[in-house]
């Protein structure tokens, strides 16, 4: 209830948090938007005035350019005329344009002087061509003159002068002779010619013209003169208000600008500080709830760890009760078979009560080991059609107590590999599953082997399912409706998927209320070809290990021999202390697996009695312990001086796999010293260091203690290094000398068992040595 109160907390803190982050996040997106456009307006309006101060300057560019073509108005052609009109109309243009952003009346005023003035230019123009005509008209005259002044003095001078009688002069003719003449000349002179008249003529005419057209220049000029001036007039005026315009809009834009930034400082301090405040508080509440949910977890987890134990009680006791509960249901079992005949009827029904209750205990140990992860797949040859036949037979027998048609369709003669013991036990659900639920009628298994699949089909004309309970089947521990009089667990179609999900296969169900189901199973699996098989018997053949399990329960036995038969290995049983002695006089064994609760001597007297016992290996022999109990580790059993541990219930990969580290055919050179204990569950390199220093200092030991006489310090250390020379194989000599100590023998006796248990030690620091550079390679 608290925890859920302090969620509740939780989750409306986190919800006013939000909203407050959605809310302060919308207020910055607004004002964000808000200067967003204000900007823009300011941008707008810089790129509005930027654009006068651009139509300015391009205006006065074109009237300079107006200005420069209107100086050469003397020498324009027709091109010329064009061009400046086309510039005209530019200009014209553009104050109609600049009208917007000064006052019309000054652009219209332009305007006009500018059309004046291309007038005025237009005259002028005309006037100097005319100017010009009139020189050429003089050019093309004056040579005409000349030429005819040359032919009137060519003529003058062909005619012969009259011949002038001289007379008689007397004193005032000859006074005055003189002046005759020159009167002659004069009226010579002022006789005109036809040169005199045409040069006059021309002379007055291009005087009269020429006076005239500069008169009328200087008129087109003065008036020229006086445009430009207006024209200069009104475009300062123009510029001026254009450039008062621009300097009012760039210190308002400006005072925009610095206003924005100012209120939108404030407006971003103000979300900030808002957002300080509400992260501060979220802090706050934070650590608040860390304190809250940190004592919440602490309890959590203490009533975590309390429902991990009692779990692990709860698997401890239900895998101790079942693994208890076989003992006596096995030795019940084995007491009914041998009982008379007289008492069948009743016998029958006691053994079919034991098989049931022996199939439950079963499943609940199938169960748990797949729950807790311990089941591997053994992938062994064999034939599909074997496998049907084999399961044919062992249902027969129910199915004809209940009247029921079994058919088993098995045409396959295709041998693959895989775990046969695994498909077999969901085979055998399955039928057991189907015979269980169908009182008429028949069930059908199918086998068929495909495309490197093999389909398993059981179809029954049982009392089906529905829908609702099709998805609760594979459930483990959970049974339907119509399994409330039949007898089990609901565990078996839970282990049957497990089993499938292991092998990489898939588990289909049909079912149909009243009509039947069919339950259908897919596994992936190699085929195998016969050479394969022949090599694989070649090797297994060859493997000569040899094993001894003593338990009380034949069950196990028979379990254990047929594991290590399907692997190659001979395996020996016994159920007692003095067959399994009996046994080993005969030969000697790679390894012995012993329970360790058993009825008379148990797994702890096995191992005493066999180390303090000289037949065969028993000194020698790895020894490990088979226990259910879940309360005992593997460090504990080695502690107490067995090689290792096997522990209930087992898969035949983990007996194997403890078997092996255990089987050796041969000691590779190292005669009968057998360092593999040693490390077997510690750091190699280590270990035998360790060891190697051990055994010197336990020579350094021998020699002081003998050279002393002390012989119950000799016997002290010979009886520390019992426990270690046994385990790797050289106790049989430590324990001569021990003896011989012990009895008190003489010292000639003694001194030569020491030297043996020296040159032990050197062996055995040589075979330390071996294993250690074997090791490094």
């Amino acid at each position: 209830m608290e925890h859920k109160k302090q969620t509740g907390h939780i989750c409306r803190w986190m919800a006013g948090g939000i909203m407050a982050a959605i809310l302060i996040i919308g207020c910055t997106i607004m004002i964000g938007l808000s200067e967003w456009h204000d900007r823009k307006e300011i941008e707008c309006r810089n790129t509005e005035l930027h654009e006068w101060r651009k139509a300015m300057h391009d205006l006065n560019m074109h009237i300079a350019e107006m200005s420069l073509l209107g100086e050469t108005v003397a020498d324009w052609d027709a091109t010329d005329v064009e061009d400046y009109h086309q510039l005209r109309m530019e200009v014209d243009c553009m104050l109609l344009d600049m009208g917007k952003m000064s006052r019309q009346i000054e652009a219209e005023n332009l305007r006009q002087l500018f059309v004046e003035k291309e007038r005025l230019l237009l005259q002028i123009r005309n006037a100097v061509q005319k100017r010009n005509d009139i020189h050429e008209e003089l050019t093309t005259e004056v040579p005409k003159i000349v030429a005819k002044s040359k032919k009137e003095q060519q003529v003058q001078s062909s005619i012969p002068r009259p011949a002038v009688q001289k007379k008689k002069r007397g004193f005032w003719a000859r006074l005055f002779r003189k002046e005759e003449k020159a009167a002659v000349d004069t009226m010579k002179r002022q006789q005109p010619t036809a040169t005199t008249k045409m040069l006059s003529m021309l002379n007055h005419k291009i005087v009269a013209r020429h006076q005239q057209q500069s008169r009328k220049v200087n008129g087109h000029l003065d008036s020229l003169g006086i445009r430009n001036e207006a024209i200069n007039h009104h475009l300062q005026k123009m510029i001026a208000v254009v450039d008062e315009h621009v300097n009012m809009g760039i210190v308002e834009r400006e005072q925009q600008i610095a206003t924005l930034e100012g209120n939108y400082t404030y407006y971003y301090i103000g979300i900030l500080s808002l957002l300080i405040l509400v992260l501060f508080s979220m802090f706050l509440q934070v650590i608040r709830n860390k304190k809250r949910t940190d004592q919440l977890i602490g309890k959590l987890n203490a009533k975590n760890q309390q429902n991990i134990e009692l779990l692990t009680q709860r698997r401890q006791t239900i895998q101790a009760i079942t693994h208890e509960l076989r003992i006596p249901l096995a030795t019940l079992k084995h007491h009914l078979g041998v009982m008379k005949k007289d008492s069948a009827d009743e016998i029958d029904i006691s053994l079919e009560a034991v098989a049931s209750m022996e199939q439950m205990l079963n499943d609940l140990l199938d169960y748990f080991r797949l729950d807790n992860g311990k089941e591997t797949i053994m992938a062994k040859p064999f034939t599909v059609k074997g496998l049907g036949t084999r399961l044919a037979s062992e249902f027969a027998g129910l199915a004809d107590k209940k009247g029921l048609v079994l058919t088993v369709e098995s045409s396959s003669d295709d041998i693959v590999l895989g775990d046969k013991e695994k498909i077999q036990r969901i085979v055998r659900n399955l039928l057991s599953n189907a015979l269980k639920f169908t009182d008429a009628g028949s069930v059908t298994l199918r086998l068929s082997y495909e495309g490197g699949m093999l389909f398993i089909s059981v179809h029954d004309t049982g009392t089906g399912m529905d829908e609702e309970e099709q998805q609760q089947i594979f459930d483990a521990f959970r049974q339907l409706s119509n399994a409330a009089t039949k007898d089990g667990f609901g565990l078996g179609l839970s282990i049957v998927k497990n089993l499938v999900g292991m092998m990489n296969g898939k588990i289909e169900l049909s079912s149909k209320k009243n009509v039947g189901s069919t339950i259908t199973v897919e596994i992936p699996l190699p085929l195998v070809h016969e050479k394969d098989i022949e090599r694989e018997n070649e090797i297994i053949g060859d493997n000569r290990a040899e094993v001894v399990v003593i338990d009380d329960n034949e069950l196990i036995l028979h379990r254990m021999q047929g594991i290590f038969a399907e692997n190659g290995i001979r395996c020996d049983t016994s159920m007692s202390m003095d067959e399994l002695l009996a046994k080993m006089r005969e030969k000697d064994y790679d390894i012995l697996f012993t329970d360790l609760k058993m009825q008379g001597a148990n797994g702890y007297d096995v191992l005493k009695i066999l180390r303090m016992s000289n037949i065969g290996n028993s000194r020698t022999i790895p020894i490990v312990a088979v226990t259910g109990s879940a309360g005992i580790t593997e460090d504990y059993l080695t502690g107490k001086g067995f090689s290792g541990c096997l522990s209930k219930p087992f898969s035949p990969n983990e007996l194997m796999s403890v078997a092996n580290r255990f089987i050796q055919k041969e000691v590779n050179g190292k005669g009968n010293i057998d360092l593999i204990p040693l490390y077997e569950f510690g750091e190699k390199q280590r270990t035998l260091w360790l060891f190697e220093e051990e055994t010197e200092e336990n020579i350094h030991r021998i020699d002081k203690a003998w050279e002393k006489g002390d012989r119950h310090e000799l016997k002290e250390i010979l009886h520390s290094m019992r426990g270690t020379w046994e385990l790797i194989g050289c106790g049989e000599k430590l324990n001569c000398v021990f003896s011989s100590v012990k009895n008190t023998t003489t010292d000639k006796e003694i001194a030569q068992g020491i030297c043996e248990i020296k040159r032990q030690c050197e062996d055995i620091i040589h075979a330390i040595h071996e294993e250690q550079e074997g090791g490094m390679k």
